[in-house]
């Protein structure tokens, strides 16, 4: 498995996931809120993240057929509402996640989906620490210009 991250682009790459082939997750986080999609929201939960989806395909499954990957976009609305593909690949996960703990596959899907906020809120934290990190080095550079000048 190899991890890679790019702005707001998290792509896992995991081996025989599906149908065979290495399959690459593509992580988005999109809001309900969102102009293009807020007509949709109020008639179906999870239709942002259903666009979400459709975009990340656009943007990834000719990349990803190139190297034989299927395409998987992790699309998650900001209120919690996973897409339809996210949900079935973390409920294939679950199953596999079952048999080789031991345990069923409702525990499992409950330990996959506990141990991705886990990563999700680290992520963000990281993220966060960085952009702080930026902005007190910007102000620093700032305060010392002003005592130099």
């Amino acid at each position: 498995m190899f991890l890679y991250t790019k702005s707001t682009k998290l792509c896992a790459n995991y081996p025989n996931l599906s149908i065979g082939k290495p399959a690459a997750f593509y992580l988005t986080i999109t809001s309900p809120l969102n102009p293009i999609t807020v007509t949709e929201v109020g008639v179906r939960c999870g239709s942002s993240a259903l666009f979400a989806e459709a975009r990340k395909h656009n943007a990834n499954d000719s990349k990803c057929a190139e190297l034989g990957w299927v395409c998987i976009p992790l699309a998650v609305e900001s209120y919690g509402c996973w897409g339809t593909e996210a949900q079935q690949s973390f409920s294939r996960l679950a199953a596999r996640l079952a048999i080789q703990m031991g345990c069923s596959k409702s525990q499992a899907t409950t330990i996959v989906y506990q141990r991705l906020s886990l990563m999700l809120v680290r992520a963000n934290a990281r993220a966060n620490a960085r952009a702080n990190a930026r902005a007190l080095l910007s102000r620093a550079r700032f305060w010392q210009s002003e005592e130099g000048g």
